[in-house]
C-alpha cells in the first residue's frame, strides 16, 4: 500500500485552507490503496536541516524501515522541504509530490 506524507506548510492551528486531517481521511476512504498521513508539527516550520532530520525521523518512526512504498507531498514552502528530504535522500522515497498555487 503507498503511504502519502503530507508536509504541513502552516501553522497546525491555521485552517484557512481546510482541515488537511479531514481531507486525507477523505482521500483515504475514496482509495483503500492509499494511506494518507500529515507530517505533524507543534508549531509552523521551515524546512531547515534540523526540521528534515525531524520530519525524517517522524516518517521513520511509523514506516518502521520500509521506505519503499513512501511518497512525499508538499504544497509551497513544504514541497521545498519535500525536494530538499529527497535530495537528502536519494533513491528513499517512491515518488515526490510537489505543487503550488497558480
Amino acid at each position: 500500500m503507498k503511504k502519502i506524507f503530507f508536509l504541513p506548510a502552516t501553522d497546525p492551528t491555521d485552517t484557512s485552507y481546510g482541515d488537511p486531517q479531514a481531507e486525507y481521511k477523505a482521500i483515504h476512504r475514496k482509495n483503500s490503496d492509499v494511506e494518507c498521513r500529515l507530517v505533524e508539527f507543534d508549531r509552523l516550520v521551515w524546512y531547515n536541516s534540523e526540521i528534515r532530520q525531524m520530519t525524517m525521523a517522524k516518517i521513520g518512526d511509523y514506516c518502521q524501515g520500509d521506505w519503499t512504498e513512501i511518497i512525499l507531498a508538499g504544497f509551497s514552502k513544504s514541497g521545498c522541504g519535500a525536494i530538499n528530504l529527497a535530495l537528502d535522500n536519494p533513491g528513499r522515497f517512491a515518488a515526490v509530490v510537489v505543487f503550488d498555487a497558480p
